[in-house]
């Protein structure tokens, strides 16, 4: 008797769970990931595909960085999010390249949208190398 009452409830208390929309432990490890800051990795290279890099950067909130610092010229970008999504549609982050040292551009001669695990690059004639990157952080990721 003992044992049918407490699987009843556990059965009643999961079913519970299921309609009131709580989520299950691995949802909620999920989602609580996503409530912290996620590692943003973003990698320069001296080539246009990606292939010798020159420097990494690691982030967990928005910001912009100069790359003058470099005496080569950084030709290209990739850039990763680990626990969160890169250019979600409702929430998540964007990570941008810009030919200007100070994070601003207008239209895509200004600036490059980063997708993640892709390679860019400036394909225009003259080819610009990327002075700067920015973070950008959109929509609430609960």
């Amino acid at each position: 008797m003992h044992f049918n009452v407490t699987t009843s409830l556990a059965i009643i208390i999961s079913i519970a769970c299921i309609a009131t929309g709580i989520p299950t432990s691995d949802q909620s490890s999920h989602l609580e990931k996503r409530k912290e800051r996620p590692n943003i990795n973003v990698k320069v290279y001296t080539d246009d595909y990606c292939n010798d890099e020159t420097g990494s950067y690691g982030f967990d909130k928005p910001d912009c960085e100069n790359l003058d610092n470099f005496a080569v010229d950084v030709l290209s970008i990739n850039a990763k999010v680990d626990g969160a999504i890169l250019n979600d549609n409702n929430c998540g982050w964007e990570v941008y390249a810009f030919p200007a040292l100070d994070c601003e551009g207008d239209g895509p001669e200004g600036w490059n949208r980063l997708l993640e695990g892709s390679c860019r690059h400036d394909a225009g004639i003259p080819r610009k190398p990327i002075k700067s990157f920015a973070i950008y952080e959109y929509g609430p990721c609960v």
